[in-house]
C-alpha cells in the first residue's frame, strides 16, 4: 500500500487516487486494503473516529469508506464534521445495520453513497468507480464554473457595420435554444461570438465547455465528446465524464467541425437528434441538455458537394448561421482594436508603449491574412520589443520602406529644406512651426481625454467645431479612433 500525499507537498505529478477505509473491525480494513490495493489504490486504514481525523488532517485522500458504528463519535457524526470541512470529499458509508431511516440520515449528512455488509467486492468497487466518476464530474464543473467571472462575457471590439449585424443578430438568438453554425476565416472571432452567445443567454451560469474538433485524432476526439467507462480500451484504468456530460445545463462549442470524421460525425447527429449518448464502454444513457454552438472555416455545402461532410448534420447544426466578416472587409475596426490590444498588453506586461497615427495607417493599408489574430500577435510583440521593432513590421506589411518612428509626432520641421526652397518666406516658417505645435498640443490632448474629440474640445476651451476644424487643418482627421 502506497502513503497517501501528505497536504504540505506540492502535487507535482499524477498520483494514484487513495482511499481512507475507517472501521473499528480490523479484518474488514485488512480485506478492504487488500481489494483495494491490487485494482491500484492507495489506502489508508483507521479504527477509530479521532485517529481518522487526524489523518484527514495529515494526508490528502480522493475518497472516504466509513462504518456507521464506531466506538466513541459514531461514523453519521465523523460524516458530518468531513463535510463541513472537506465538502468535496466523497464519503460512502458501510453497515450491517439493514435500516432505511439510517440510510436516509446518511445520505442527508451528505453520504455520496451506501454499501450494506457483508459486501460484494465487485459491487463495492463499482460503486467507488461511479462516486470518483460523479466526483471528477463534479470536478470539472467546478472548474469550469470559477472560470466564469475571469471570463464571463468577452466585449466584441468593432464599429463596422457587418460586425454591428452580428451583433445583433447574437442578442436576437442568446435567450434561444437553437443550434447555431459560425462561420468564417481563421482568427476572425468565431469563438468570441460562441462566447457572447452563451454568456448573453439564461445559461451564462452554467458551463461554457469548448473542444476543437481538429486539434484531436479520431478516437480521442470520441472520447473526449462522449467520455468512457473503465476498460473501455487500453489504458482506460479510470472512468471518465465526456464534454456533452461536463456541459450540463450549459453549453458546447464545437470548433473546426468541419474537420470530424464522417464515422463521428453520424454519432454526433444521433446525439443531437436523441439527446442522449453514451459513454465509451457504457451501456448507460446520459441526458444532453446543453446548446451545441458550432464553428468552421472551410465551406460545408462544398464539403457536402465533395463527401467529406454529412448533409443531415449540416441542416441539423445550420438553425441559425452566422458569418464573422474577416479583417480585410472591415477595415475600419482595425484602429479601434489596435487600441484595445494596446491597452491590454500594456496593462498585462506592465508597459506604458504608444501608437502613432502613421503607424496606424500603416496597420489599416495591411490585409491581416491571420484576421484579429495576427493584428493582436503584431501588437502584443509591439508592446513587448517595442516602438523600432514594431515600426519595422509595420511599414514590412505594408509593403513599404521601414522609416524611423515618430510615436509621440508625426510631423517634424525641415528647415534647410524650407530656405532652399525657392519660394522660402519667414511667414511659412513660422506658419509650419505653429501647426506642428498646434498638431502636437492636440494629439495629446485627444491622448488624455482616450481620444474623445467633445471633450478634448471642451477641455481646450475652444466650440467642438472649431476643433474639427483644427483637427483637419493639422492633418489628423482621417484617422479614426474608438469610433470618435
Amino acid at each position: 500500500m502506497g502513503k497517501p500525499e501528505e497536504k504540505s507537498q506540492e502535487n507535482r505529478e499524477e498520483k494514484p487516487t487513495s482511499i481512507l477505509v475507517i472501521d473499528d473491525e480490523e479484518i474488514i480494513c485488512s480485506c478492504l486494503a487488500m481489494l483495494f490495493d491490487v485494482h491500484g489504490f492507495d489506502v489508508g486504514i483507521a479504527n477509530t473516529a479521532e485517529d481518522a481525523w487526524d489523518m484527514l488532517q495529515r494526508y490528502r485522500y480522493d475518497l472516504v469508506i466509513l462504518d456507521i458504528m464506531l466506538p466513541g463519535i459514531d461514523g453519521i457524526a465523523l460524516l458530518k464534521k468531513i463535510q463541513r470541512q472537506f465538502p468535496n470529499l466523497p464519503v460512502i458509508m458501510l453497515s450491517a445495520i439493514d435500516n432505511s431511516a439510517t440510510v436516509v440520515e446518511a445520505m442527508q449528512a451528505g453520504a455520496w453513497d451506501y454499501a450494506r455488509k457483508p459486501y460484494d467486492n465487485n459491487e463495492l468497487l463499482l460503486v467507488v468507480e461511479n462516486v470518483l466518476a460523479e466526483k471528477s464530474l463534479r470536478e470539472e464543473q467546478r472548474r469550469l464554473e470559477s472560470r466564469l467571472p475571469n471570463k464571463g462575457l468577452r466585449k466584441i471590439v468593432s464599429q463596422s457595420a457587418a460586425m454591428t449585424r452580428v451583433k445583433e443578430i447574437i442578442e436576437q438568438i442568446a435567450d434561444t435554444d437553437v443550434t447555431v453554425l459560425i462561420h468564417g476565416d481563421t482568427g476572425v472571432g468565431k469563438e468570441l461570438v460562441a462566447n457572447r452567445i452563451h454568456f448573453l443567454s439564461n445559461r451564462a451560469d452554467k458551463p461554457f465547455v469548448k473542444i476543437n474538433c481538429a486539434a484531436l485524432p479520431e478516437n480521442l476526439l470520441e472520447s473526449e465528446l462522449f467520455g468512457f467507462e473503465r476498460g473501455a480500451f487500453t489504458g482506460a484504468l479510470r472512468s471518465k465524464p465526456g464534454k456533452f456530460e461536463l456541459a450540463g445545463d450549459g453549453s458546447i462549442f464545437l470548433d473546426e467541425i468541419g474537420e470530424m470524421s464522417l464515422t463521428l460525425q453520424a454519432k454526433l447527429l444521433q446525439v443531437l437528434q436523441d439527446k442522449v449518448c453514451s459513454r465509451l464502454g457504457g451501456t448507460r444513457e446520459i441526458p444532453v441538455n446543453c446548446r451545441v454552438l458550432a464553428a468552421t472555416n472551410i465551406n460545408l455545402e462544398e464539403a457536402i458537394a465533395k463527401g467529406g461532410f454529412r448533409a443531415d448534420l449540416y441542416y441539423r447544426l445550420n438553425v441559425v448561421n452566422i458569418y464573422v466578416p474577416s479583417l480585410a472587409s472591415r477595415k475600419e475596426d482595425i484602429p479601434l482594436l489596435a487600441e484595445y490590444f494596446l491597452k491590454y498588453y500594456n496593462e498585462l506586461y506592465g508597459k506604458r508603449r504608444k501608437i502613432s497615427f502613421k503607424i496606424i495607417d500603416q496597420l489599416m493599408a495591411y490585409d491581416w491574412p491571420g484576421n484579429v489574430r495576427e493584428l493582436e500577435n503584431w501588437m502584443r510583440r509591439f508592446v513587448i520589443l517595442g516602438s523600432g521593432s514594431g515600426w519595422q513590421e509595420a511599414a514590412e506589411l505594408a509593403g513599404r520602406e521601414p522609416e524611423k518612428p515618430a510615436l509621440e509626432d508625426d510631423y517634424s520641421i525641415d528647415v534647410d529644406a524650407i530656405i532652399n526652397n525657392e519660394n522660402f518666406s519667414l511667414r511659412q516658417l513660422v506658419r509650419q512651426m505653429v501647426v506642428h505645435e498646434e498638431r502636437a498640443l492636440l494629439l495629446k490632448t485627444l491622448e488624455r481625454v482616450n481620444y474623445n474629440r467633445k471633450k478634448a474640445a471642451r477641455l481646450l476651451h475652444v466650440s467642438y467645431k472649431a476643433f474639427l476644424y483644427k483637427l483637419k487643418e493639422c492633418g489628423i482627421d482621417k484617422v479614426k479612433l474608438k469610433g470618435s
